[in-house]
């Protein structure tokens, strides 16, 4: 149907670049999300599987790999250059793309049904906003004191990398807290002054992505 030659052999890999390549229609954010995703996981992983020989099992598999890559990262013993942990919400994009090249594969007649659409995935966790109330502050505010005051302490002359203290989720009540609508306000008047204050107003009053609002012209 396509008018190629049957005796040649396409690779996911082969397939995969042709049909990035093919497709001038995509947003360019999300054709380098399909790029780095194709370069970092699918090529890698399963670029020697042949079209026709793809199963549900082949994705599956690629999956149970990069698991494997994230326990080694969190063991301190990554297996790749810039490596990077790959939560449920990435693994769901990694197959979004691959479900997406093989839909167009199926129109084609490449291959007869879609296998990724056949792999069942861990479902997105979202956490839940807390916020810092005073009662949670305070004992945040007293530990980070009391881990920042050792670290000196051990650390003599060197310096000590406060801000990496201060950022350890392991401190705070909830991976992802919130101001009350009084802090946010008294942050907001603090930075009036900041070159940057209008980027904050935006950020605080609109809840778009550090992207989008980077984005933006002096103009907007």
């Amino acid at each position: 149907r396509r008018g190629a030659d049957p005796s040649i052999r396409v690779t996911v890999g082969r397939f995969l670049a042709e049909w990035h390549a093919g497709r001038p229609d995509l947003k360019g954010t999300t054709r380098r999300n399909y790029s780095l995703i194709i370069g970092t996981y699918l090529a890698p992983l399963l670029g020697h599987v042949e079209m026709d020989q793809l199963r549900a099992a082949h994705i599956t598999e690629m999956f149970a790999t990069i698991e494997m890559w994230n326990t080694e990262l969190a063991a301190g013993k990554p297996l790749r250059k810039y490596q990077r942990h790959v939560g449920p919400a990435s693994m769901q994009r990694i197959r979004a793309c691959l479900r997406a090249a093989l839909n167009d594969a199926v129109d084609e007649g490449m291959i007869a049904f879609n296998p990724a659409s056949r792999v069942r995935m861990a479902p997105e966790k979202r956490q839940r906003p807390v916020v810092w109330t005073a009662e949670r502050a305070a004992p945040f505010w007293d530990t980070y004191r009391g881990r920042l005051t050792a670290a000196r302490e051990a650390a003599g002359a060197r310096r000590v990398d406060a801000l990496a203290i201060w950022r350890d989720k392991q401190l705070r009540p909830a991976p992802v807290m919130v101001w009350t609508p009084a802090d946010t306000g008294a942050f907001l008047d603090y930075a009036a002054r900041h070159r940057l204050s209008a980027l904050f107003e935006v950020a605080a009053t609109t809840g778009a992505r550090r992207g989008e609002i980077c984005g933006l012209r002096w103009t907007d």
